[in-house]
């Protein structure tokens, strides 16, 4: 009895359990939980392999999938962000649109494939800067796209430019949300494109792609009304988001889509507003919108999540091409399924083929950009040190003229935007302001002489934009601690600094002491760092305070310090007061005011006593060496006389020993550029080490230099002559003299006040 019972049992259990999955099976599946259910993580960079993607780049003919009646159907949506002029492959980091072409066609053999782009692509490198944008439109036209949105920073050449850019895409570029103010009318509604075969809507778009309609509409920051140049946005609205997306998915609903897609430059910034950004606005649709997928830019960020209350996948690439993002999608009796995933730098390189004449366009457009790198666009006196000179990368090491110079620049720009009349009634129109440039940043030397635009790429080669951020006192200590954070030490005799980091920082509108020995920030160990002992703003006698979290003043970076690189993690999601341009340009114009007021050339002393340690080493005064050689036809140089120069002072005679040595005994503490006769300037600096160092005359051993015509200053006002500028305690300098970027004037007093001070000390060693 008990075996029989406990089998009836079982029957009715196993009964109970098939009513069970039947009504289950009975339930649709709703495209929510399927997308919540693909919806990859963060992509890891360098994990994806693009498997598929073996093949030859393909001819030019699409290739047909056959299709069978009630089948599920697919497609491919391969799509890049923030790229910033950086279409051309690097072979290491960078993927060119030479490989993202033969990525798109490897797929379009096995799948309907479509190329987008979420914006900011005709602004940044040398590609976008040289031709305002033209160049990286023509190799997006090479690799396909389908279709692109507007960054903010497609506005920086202004409205003519980004009109021309428009047109001469073979794709639709598009924001639905960016509308003139007197109309209301989409800014690119109109606009033909294609070579005047299409015309712009300036809001959306459907391609179809063997029979599958696919809609696209893009949207764009309205943080671009004070993150691009304001003069670039006149006469424009950005729109809010959210409504404008709304009616966007019903329009394309009606016209048959069936797959919708939002190309959005809105990023997921912590500091953006959460009606402003991607997450924001999957999160306010909701799971029954429509919406299959959000393309995001604008933050710069790795990104690809399925937002968890809408189930709307949200995708970014980062920035400057290091990936290119893959969405599949898959549409099966109404629900479509969509999973993502990103492609890095490694692996494209690895398993794609680029398309050949797109390889040859992108080579022959930066052989026709030679020629533009060659225009002078200033005339310094002195080496501007930067990138690897003599053992070390010297911007990571400690303060640098050229440094000094792109962070004065950067000061520069936020005064010019405060000063617009966007800013008329900012609370933040009067603040101080200060500028941390990181020192990785500043690649290469500038020599002494003309300086041409490639020079001033060269310098800052990476597209960099401007960025200003509210912060305090509390947040600039702990900003600077990051600065100083990769010093391991300083030889107390010497004062020669071991250990340097891409995060050590180039400074203006402040300066601060630093004691090597205290404990450095360490984010692994939770060790917030206590090297920074004191941070002065420019004019002022009293240093902030470290716990100090009311008072507020405007920081200006470059993006990707903002965006936390190189540890700079306490700037991300701070409030924004605005964005500038592109950062190579604004030193290149800084560079070039600084020409005129020097009345045809200017001088940037090596350093400017910016930046000091305070630790066991005491600065003085010590001795280096400079090897001197010349052509062959010159002969022996021992014992010759020779002509020469100390960070642009005044002309000096001095003796070559039997080794063909010029010896300094008391070189003011700090770098210098030293110039012998027609010879480059020499880098001596002992906190790099470098002491014992070579240069090489071309011609002669003097100098002949005519002297270069300087400004008469202007004449002191009766009622300023009262109210001498405040001197700061730690350098001994007002903040007009300190600044490089005030004028040519300024530089020339200090290195005076250097050659008649300090150098009074130093004494020429004879041979």
């Amino acid at each position: 009895m008990f075996e029989r019972k406990k089998y009836r049992l079982s029957q009715s259990v196993t009964a109970l359990l098939l009513a069970l999955l039947l009504v289950i099976a009975a339930m649709p599946l709703t495209p929510a939980l399927a997308q919540v259910a693909e919806g990859t993580e963060a992509a890891q960079e360098g994990t994806e392999a693009l498997e598929e993607n073996t093949a030859p780049a393909a001819a030019d003919t699409e290739a047909v999938i056959p299709s069978k009646e009630n089948a599920p159907k697919t497609l491919t949506v391969l799509h890049t962000n923030d790229m910033h002029g950086a279409l051309v492959s690097s072979g290491t980091s960078t993927i060119g649109a030479d490989e993202t072409a033969g990525i798109r066609a490897a797929a379009e053999k096995t799948d309907n494939t479509l190329l987008v782009d979420a914006g900011d692509a005709t602004q940044g490198g040398t590609l976008a800067a040289l031709s305002q944008g033209a160049d990286v439109i023509t190799l997006m036209n090479a690799a396909k796209y389908d279709a692109m949105v507007l960054g903010n920073h497609e506005f920086d050449y202004g409205q003519d430019v980004l009109l021309e850019n428009v047109r001469n895409a073979d794709f639709p570029v598009l924001s639905a949300n960016t509308v003139y103010k007197d109309t209301g009318r989409p800014i690119l509604e109109g606009v033909p494109y294609a070579g005047g075969t299409q015309t712009n809507n300036g809001q959306y778009t459907i391609a179809q792609k063997n029979g599958v309609k696919i809609g696209i509409f893009g949207v764009t920051t309205p943080e671009t009304a004070t993150k691009t140049n304001p003069k670039g946005i006149e006469g424009i609205a950005f729109n809010p988001v959210e409504p404008v997306a709304r009616e966007m998915i019903k329009t394309l609903k009606a016209q048959g889509a069936e797959v919708i897609i939002c190309l959005a430059h809105l990023g997921v910034d912590p500091s953006t507003s959460k009606e402003n950004s991607s997450v924001g606005l999957a999160e306010a649709l909701g799971p029954d919108s429509g919406l299959d997928m959000i393309i995001d830019g604008h933050s710069h960020t790795v990104y690809s999540k399925a937002e968890p209350q809408s189930g709307i996948l949200i995708e970014q690439t980062g920035s400057s091409s290091k990936n290119i993002g893959k969405i599949s999608v898959t549409m099966d009796k109404g629900t479509n399924t969509v999973a993502g995933k990103l492609i890095d730098a490694e692996a494209a390189f690895k398993t794609c083929s680029p398309d050949p004449a797109v390889t040859a366009l992108a080579d022959q457009l930066v052989a026709a950009n030679a020629g533009k790198l060659k225009p002078v666009i200033g005339n310094t006196r002195t080496a501007l040190w930067g990138g690897w000179v003599g053992s070390s990368n010297i911007a990571r090491v400690g303060e640098i003229n050229l440094g000094n110079l792109i962070a004065d620049a950067m000061t520069e720009g936020a005064k010019e935007l405060l000063a617009s009349d966007a800013y008329k009634d900012s609370p933040y129109k009067n603040l101080p302001i200060v500028a941390l440039e990181n020192g990785g940043g500043v690649r290469a030397t500038i020599r002494r002489g003309d300086i041409t635009v490639g020079d001033s790429i060269n310098v800052l080669p990476f597209g960099n934009t401007l960025a200003f951020k509210e912060v305090t006192p509390a947040i600039l200590y702990e900003a600077l601690e990051n600065g100083v954070s990769k010093v391991v030490s300083q030889n107390p005799e010497t004062g020669l600094i071991t250990g340097q980091g891409g995060c050590f920082p180039q400074i203006s509108g402040m300066s601060f002491t630093y004691d090597p020995r205290n404990p450095a920030r360490d984010v692994k160990t939770g060790e917030e760092g206590s090297r920074v002992t004191a941070i002065y703003l420019d004019g002022s006698s009293e240093p902030l305070k470290r716990d100090d979290t009311a008072t507020k003043i405007v920081l200006c970076s470059n993006d990707y310090e903002i965006a936390g690189g190189d540890g700079y993690d306490m700037l991300v999601g701070l409030p924004s007061v605005g964005e500038g341009g592109s950062l190579e340009e604004v030193f290149r114009d800084h560079l070039t005011r600084l020409t005129a007021a020097g009345g045809g050339s200017f001088l940037a002393p090596a350093s400017q006593g910016r930046i000091q340690t305070a630790g066991a080493y005491v600065p003085k005064p010590y001795a280096a060496s400079i090897k001197v050689s010349g052509p062959d036809e010159m002969g022996s140089l021992a014992g010759k006389t020779v002509e020469y120069q100390v960070d642009g002072g005044a002309v000096q005679t001095g003796v070559l020993d039997e080794n063909s040595v010029l010896s300094f005994d008391l070189l003011p503490d700090g770098p210098h550029g030293i110039r012998i006769g027609d010879a480059d300037d020499a880098f001596i600096n002992n906190y790099s080490g470098d002491v014992a160092v070579t240069a090489a005359v071309k011609e002669k051993l003097t100098i002949n230099e005519t002297p270069q015509p300087q400004p008469q200053p202007e004449p002191v006002k009766p009622e300023a002559q009262n109210e001498p500028a405040a001197a700061n305690p730690h350098t001994g300098m007002t903040a007009s003299v300190r600044q490089a970027g005030s004028a040519a004037v300024g530089l020339l007093v200090l290195t005076t006040a250097v050659t008649a001070g300090a150098w009074r000390q130093r004494r020429q060693k004879a041979g």
